[in-house]
C-alpha cells in the first residue's frame, strides 16, 4: 500500500550515503559521514537530524518530518540504557536508534514512526 511504500523509501533515503545511487550522487543523508564525530553529542543529533529533514524536503517533499529522536546508547562496558529489552546489543561497539515521527498527509498517514540504527565508529 501507499504507506509502507512511503515507509520503504524514507528507510531507503535515510540509509543512503551519498554516491551510492548511480545517476542521484546527491540522493541520501550521509549517516555513514557522522559516525566518527560522536564526540559532541548535541553537536552530532542537531547535525544529523538537519540532514534528514533537508533531505527529505528535497527527494520526499509529501512527508513532512514531525521529530527526530536519538535512543539506545550502548557501549560495551554498559547495558542499554534507555531499554533493557532492546534486541539489538553490538559487543564492543556503540550504537544509536534514530527514531523519526513523520506524517503523509497526501494518504491521511499521521505520527508514522520509522527507526533506523548508526553504528559509531572510532
Amino acid at each position: 500500500d501507499a504507506l509502507e511504500q512511503a515507509k520503504d523509501n524514507l528507510r531507503n533515503l535515510v540509509r543512503t550515503n551519498r554516491g551510492e545511487r548511480l545517476n542521484r550522487v546527491d540522493y541520501g543523508c550521509n549517516l555513514e559521514a557522522y559516525t566518527f564525530d560522536y564526540a559532541d553529542v548535541g553537536n552530532f543529533e542537531k547535525q544529523i537530524t538537519l540532514e534528514i529533514t533537508s533531505q527529505v524536503q528535497k527527494f520526499m517533499p509529501f512527508v513532512i518530518i514531525n521529530q527526530v529522536n536519538f535512543l539506545d546508547y550502548f557501549k560495551k562496558e554498559t547495558e542499554n540504557t534507555a531499554d533493557p529489552n532492546r534486541a539489538i546489543k553490538p559487543s564492543g561497539l556503540a550504537a544509536i536508534a534514530v527514531r523519526i515521527n513523520y506524517n503523509v498527509p497526501k494518504i491521511g498517514a499521521n505520527n508514522q514512526i520509522l527507526e533506523v540504527v548508526i553504528f559509531i565508529g572510532g
